[in-house]
């Protein structure tokens, strides 16, 4: 199901500064000061094929398990499913999952990935 604000980073992705965009999106995804829309904002930029570099993805994924929020942990392991990246095995094997549901579910992404 689409959200609305998916477009809303399709157009702001297409803009002339995209550096700046996605520093704009990687402090919305990690702002634990308000966990469900940094959560939300982090499963529409998942959804996003390809966004940033992998280097970015990668990063934005480590940033948000670093987060004491668990909504935003969990979406932080919805990227690391949607865009499906190898790399990411490492960040996930690194990670100390506190909640067991969210831990099982870290598990079963790195299954996914080929780990």
């Amino acid at each position: 199901m689409d959200h609305p604000a998916e477009s809303v980073i399709v157009a702001a992705l297409d803009s002339e500064d995209p550096d700046a965009v996605l520093r704009w999106i990687r402090s919305f995804c990690l702002d634990s000061s308000n966990p469900a829309f940094a959560a939300a904002v982090f499963v529409c930029v998942a959804r996003q094929p390809g966004v940033g570099t992998a280097r970015w993805r990668e990063e934005l994924i480590r940033g948000g398990l670093a987060v004491d929020e668990v909504e935003v942990r969990d979406a932080a392991m919805q990227a690391a499913e949607y865009w499906a990246d190898p790399g990411f095995l490492d960040v996930l094997s690194a990670h100390s999952e506190p909640a067991g549901w969210l831990d099982e579910y870290r598990r079963d992404v790195m299954d996914d990935l080929g780990g």
